[in-house]
Order: structure tokens, then sequence, then C-alpha cells
């Protein structure tokens, strides 16, 4: 016998008559009258283990499961999981009254509960009727309120419904893309369409130099000629030149370039330049960065008037407004003579 611990008392095994210690707790749950497992079972007393239920059907799904002793003697264990006994234990089955199938009504309520799903409830609470496309001859369903609007054409999606309006459109290839387009005759009234689209239309440069010079014709017209360009006018008929006989002003040449005042018939031009706008070398030693960009523009616009066989000359403000005379020299001493283009008439 082992050294004996002072939670243990000493007992005698009932099989082999061996004496062994074993804790007080577990003479007091009714052990302790075996030295070992294998003495236990072979006195053939009933082992902590053993199942002492038997295995029955699940009245739900068919299935097999054990039920325990205890269970037996209550007249319990009809289903083999709280599933199959939530199933079971139902009572609001009902018949869907479109697909006809069975479902659950939950609470099992009296007013409720008609349809098995949504998609039968939509197909259950539809009012309105089929009718057939105009366009491909399929059947949809349109509602009762749709229907009373008493459309003169019912089509099935969106694009029947363009099919259908392109059967009175002309065609006409883009510009730009080279893409087929469709335009209603009434909108072509208004205007002579050219490009599919927006991004189209502004990609062609021909088209964008039109409008933006179109724009400052509008805004010239719209705003009146400045002081730089009044003192200009004045100077040339000071000079003996007539507006609208010798010379014109707010021309558009070349389809391009718009000029202050152009002498169509020795094809000379004069620019006024405002010493802010256009950058004065003379008063503004550097040039912000709006000043740089449009004297660049202005010497573009000079090299591309000068190819197409114009004679450029330009004046500044200053030059102008201080010093009329020279500016009436130069304009004298320019390589086509005024005398020959303009009838020979004096310059004063």
């Amino acid at each position: 016998m082992s050294k004996r611990k002072r939670s243990e008392i000493g007992r005698v095994c009932l099989t082999c008559g061996k004496s062994f210690w074993v804790r007080k707790i577990v003479v007091q749950n009714g052990g302790g009258k075996y030295c070992s497992r294998k003495c236990h079972y072979k006195s053939g007393a009933p082992r902590p283990g053993e199942r002492t239920g038997e295995i029955r059907f699940c009245k739900q799904c068919g299935g097999e499961f054990y039920v325990q002793r205890c269970h037996l003697v209550r007249n319990r264990a009809k289903y083999c999981s709280r599933k199959c006994k939530g199933v079971g234990s139902r009572k609001g089955i009902r018949k869907c009254a479109v697909c006809g199938g069975e479902f659950y009504c939950k609470g099992n309520p009296s007013n409720v509960g008609i349809c098995c799903s949504r998609e039968c409830g939509g197909t259950y609470r539809r009012t309105g009727k089929q009718i057939e496309c105009e366009v491909c001859g399929e059947s949809v369903y349109k509602s009762k309120c749709y229907i009373a609007l008493k459309h003169k054409h019912y089509f099935c999606s969106l694009g029947c419904a363009n099919r259908f309006q392109k059967r009175t459109k002309i065609e006409y290839v883009c510009l730009t893309c080279g893409e087929k387009f469709y335009w209603s005759p009434s909108r072509i009234r208004q205007t002579n369409p050219k490009y599919c689209s927006i991004p189209c239309r502004n990609a062609d440069k021909k088209h964008m130099t039109n409008t933006a010079v179109s724009a400052c014709i509008s805004l010239q017209k719209r705003k009146g000629p400045t002081s730089l360009e009044v003192a200009g006018r004045r100077l040339l008929e000071e000079m003996g030149l007539c507006w609208h006989v010798d010379f014109e002003e707010q021309v558009l040449v070349e389809g391009r370039a718009l000029v202050d005042v152009l002498f169509s018939k020795c094809k000379t031009i004069i620019q006024w330049d405002g010493d802010f706008w256009h950058g004065n070398p003379n008063k503004y030693a550097v040039l912000s960065l709006l000043q740089d960009k449009q004297s660049k523009k202005d010497k573009r616009q000079d090299d591309y008037l000068k190819k197409n066989g114009f004679e450029i000359l330009r004046f500044w403000e200053t030059d102008v407004k201080n010093s009329p005379s020279l500016v009436k020299d130069k304009i004298a001493k320019t390589r086509i003579h005024y005398f020959q283009c303009l009838g020979k008439k004096g310059l004063k």
C-alpha cells in the first residue's frame, strides 16, 4: 500500500481484495469500490460511459439518432434536431396562389401569406396586360397606370424604342471619326450635322478656330471700338482716307486673323497694339505670362499673313497718342505706295 495523503482514506477492492487509498470526495459520490479499471470491468458492474438508451428514427427527416434513457421515460425524443422539430411543429402551411407550392406562413396570420415569395407576390398583384412589342414582337407586361396614358406605341426595351425612332432619321458620316450617326429631319432644319458627338466636334481644329474667331468678332461688335482704335481711325481720316471706302476695320482675313485695319486694294494691314495687353518692351522690361503669350500669338499671326502676301504694320499705343506724325510717316513710306493703291490720293 502506497503512502497515504491527508485527503485520502483506505479502502479494500471488492474484486481482488487489495487495499488502496482513495480520496474522500470519490467515496462520498459512490465510488472508491475498486482499485483499478481492470477490477471494475472484471466485476461486471455497469460502466460509467455505457449507453443505456436506444436508437430512434426522426419523425420529420427519418434519420437515426440516439435517445438517452431519461428522455425515454418522459416520452420525448421525436426529432433528431431543433431544426426538424421546428419544421415538424409548424401549423401555418399554406398553398401559393400563383405557383401552387406549399410554404410556411410565420405566426399563421389571417390577412397575409397568399404567395410564397416576392416574385409570386409581384405576379399576383399585377393588374396590367401583356402587350406585344411593335419592333421585335415579344410580349411585355405593362401596368394599368401605364396603359391609362394611352401611348401610341409600346416597346419591350430601350433598344427597340431607339430602333423604332431611327426609322425616319437620316444617316450622316462624322467628319472626324468617320462613324455613321442619325439625325431627325426637324433637327436638321436648325443646324447642319457634321459631327457625331461633342468630343469629335472639339477635335476638329478648323471648326474650333472658326468658332473662336466668330466669338471674337461678336465680342468686338458688342463692345464697340476701343479708345486706341478710335484714335487710329481719326489719324487715318486726317491723312485723307475714308472709312468703308479706302479701308475697313475689324475684318477677318484668310478666315483666321481678325485685323484692326485692312487696305484690301494694296493688301496692307495695320494693327493698333495696346502697351499693356501686347507687352510693349519699351514700357515693360519683363513681360508677364499674359503679355508673353500675346506677343508670341502676334508673331505667329504676322508670319501667317506675310505668307499670304500681306504687308503688316504694328503701332504701339504710346506712338499713336504721343507721336502721330511718326505713325503717318511710317504709313506713307510703306513698301506699297498709297498713291497707287488708293487712287493716288494725296496724304496730308
